[in-house]
């Protein structure tokens, strides 16, 4: 599966800001910080230590999201999403925030 800008994550069913957290790094190729970098690199301590309760009520829907939505090559480790990252076609562009 590949993601182009005009396409549309089905994230609907998560908050705000993992949405945006989420078409941030997918569509346009930032770098995700935190829990959600931890979740996308398969780290389970760093996901639960740096989550919050709102992050921990949503993660089954996350993950379901990342399943289901996400290119394959975007997740599971953090030398995948580097990889991800670098033949992103958007990856160190400047966007606005």
């Amino acid at each position: 599966m590949k993601l182009t800008p005009a396409d549309r994550l089905v994230i609907d069913n998560l908050p705000p800001y993992m949405q945006d957290s989420l078409k941030s790094y997918i569509i346009f190729g930032r770098e995700p910080t935190g829990f959600m970098r931890a979740v996308i690199c398969n780290d389970l301590f760093t996901a639960i230590a740096t989550a919050t309760v709102e992050d921990m009520e949503n993660i089954g829907k996350l993950l379901n999201v990342m399943q289901n939505e996400f290119p394959n090559n975007s997740f599971g480790t953090e030398a995948k999403m580097d990889r991800f990252l670098q033949n992103h076609p958007y990856s160190n562009k400047s966007f606005p925030a």
